[in-house]
């Protein structure tokens, strides 16, 4: 087992251990559960909102998601200070009336994070997808502004108020709760269109694995989860939708489906580079499959300069922080290259020599023509013309046979 997977284990038996204390103070009534429950909770939405924000490469993506945490928080805080803090009913009221943001705006966000899942920083966004969440404010400000119109919760007369728990649903609830199904239905099948595998009938079920726990979850909370001892143990609707949000956009993290910087211990355990890594000790961190082993003496002198480990193959290393990065560099071509380069040279120096013997021939023929043009001059001119030429064409002559020589 590597170690990236050990660590995804030992983190999911920590968010387990997490939610399983929260579920027995819960279970158990320990004093101020709720807001030790809470807490625990914004911990974990939290520390999950970072680890976006560092793996996510997509900005519009990563924008997204971390919306959709702080809405999340906004949700499990406005909770607790409805049921731990608040005092009069109107404060109850418009609390309560406040759930209604994060519960359309979170299916908005999965929604519009859909449509970046397996597309490039560089990719072309769409054009009017903003206009997605114009629906959603509209239905919530409605819910806000409930007491001057009840078209969401109609209150019996004179109690409009106090907020009587005797209210009665309007045609903008169920239009909320259209919204909230749409959005949930549409995430589900363009999940299950993006989770198959191509040219294969294969599909990643892992991302839709918490859809369907929460769909069961919606299904038996009003005739099995209400029962009193299942609701004291797994009676919070509000946690149970914000983990299940989580959970499914973290399995399409690990899936692959939402780009991140995971991955790549093992992309460079399987890459062709023989490249090994090591802390400050030269003792391996990670290395390549590629990667020939290596001597520590070989490591220390790749830091001051190439090490020649074979014929076609050179070591070399670099620090890094917390410790060093050495790669086997293979120099077949360079070598092959070489070696013709000192063929050619051979050669060029096999027809210089060749030149330069022409070339010295060739002089001393010139050089002896010449000599017997001259030689042949002074034996066929008349006596006369040597005596009235004198010294002068004697000199003349001797200077041209000097020049020849």
């Amino acid at each position: 087992m590597t170690k990236v997977r050990l660590g995804n284990l030992w983190l999911a038996a920590a968010v387990a251990g997490v939610i399983l204390c929260a579920v027995l103070m819960r279970a158990f009534y320990m004093p101020y559960s709720g807001f030790w429950r809470t807490v625990l909770y914004n911990i974990l939405i939290f520390s999950w909102a970072v680890s976006v924000w560092w793996r996510i490469l997509h900005a519009q993506t990563r924008r997204c998601l971390l919306g959709a945490a702080a809405l999340m928080l906004f949700w499990l805080d406005i909770r607790l200070i409805r049921y731990d803090f608040a005092q009069t009913p109107e404060m109850l009221r418009r609390l309560w009336y406040a759930y209604y943001i994060p519960m359309l705006l979170i299916p908005t966000l999965a929604l519009y994070t859909l449509f970046f899942l397996d597309r490039g920083q560089s990719a072309p966004l769409y054009k009017y997808r903003h206009l997605i969440f114009v629906f959603p404010v509209v239905l919530f400000c409605l819910v806000l502004t409930n007491d001057c119109h009840q078209l969401a919760f109609a209150f019996p007369p004179g109690q409009e108020v106090l907020g009587s728990p005797d209210y009665t649903y309007r045609f903008v609830y169920y239009l909320c709760l259209l919204w909230i199904f749409s959005c949930a239905v549409f995430t589900v099948v363009y999940l299950v269109r993006r989770c198959r595998i191509p040219h294969t009938k294969r599909i990643l079920w892992l991302p839709l694995v918490p859809i369907f726990f929460a769909t069961l979850y919606a299904l038996l909370y009003k005739h099995i989860l209400n029962v009193p001892w299942m609701h004291a143990i797994a009676g919070d609707m509000t946690v149970v939708q914000c983990l299940t949000f989580t959970a499914t956009f973290e399995a399409c993290i690990q899936c692959g489906l939402i780009q991140s910087n995971m991955g790549y211990s093992t992309l460079f355990e399987v890459s062709m580079a023989k490249g090994l890594i090591t802390d400050q000790a030269f003792v391996p961190v990670q290395c390549s499959m590629q990667a020939a082993p290596l001597r520590e003496e070989q490591l220390r002198q790749a830091l001051t300069g190439s090490v020649q480990l074979d014929a076609t193959t050179q070591l070399h290393g670099h620090p890094i922080r917390k410790g060093y990065v050495f790669w086997q560099e293979d120099i077949t071509e360079l070598v092959a290259l070489l070696e013709e380069l000192r063929l050619t040279q051979e050669e060029l120096h096999d027809i210089g020599d060749i030149i330069q013997a022409e070339t010295a021939q060739k002089a001393q023929w010139l050089k002896l023509s010449e000599q017997n043009r001259l030689y042949d001059i002074m034996k066929t001119s008349p006596r006369k013309t040597l005596i009235f030429q004198g010294i002068s064409g004697a000199l003349l002559q001797i200077c041209c046979i000097e020049l020849l020589n």
